[in-house]
């Protein structure tokens, strides 16, 4: 049986402007390997055409009710902490991102 390897790429608030964060992971369990890639490396390693075609349909099944994405939801923590999640589905798979950062 082989592994499945995928890789996820995401921009974060870590992250600098038309930067890329790529996070590898076999079976969906993070593996401790994270790449950062400045605006000139994303542009070179990202297929634009197929980025904009890909953004189209997620556009259209978010539309139609088949991604349940709701407003990011803030709930304030002790000594000025966030705590932020963002909740979404996408069939068959519901996933959670949070996040507790704390203002000082």
């Amino acid at each position: 049986m082989s592994i499945q390897r995928k890789l996820v790429a995401f921009a974060s608030s870590s992250t600098p402007a038309g930067a890329l964060r790529v996070l590898s992971y076999v079976r969906g369990m993070t593996a401790a390997i994270t790449r950062n890639f400045d605006a000139q490396a994303t542009a070179e390693l990202l297929n634009y055409s197929s980025l904009v075609r890909v953004l189209q349909q997620v556009i259209l099944e978010y539309g139609a009710g088949k991604i349940v994405s709701p407003e990011h939801m803030v709930v304030p923590m002790q000594e000025g902490g966030l705590m932020l999640s963002m909740p979404a589905s996408v069939r068959p798979v519901t996933w959670l991102r949070a996040a507790s950062p704390v203002r000082r």
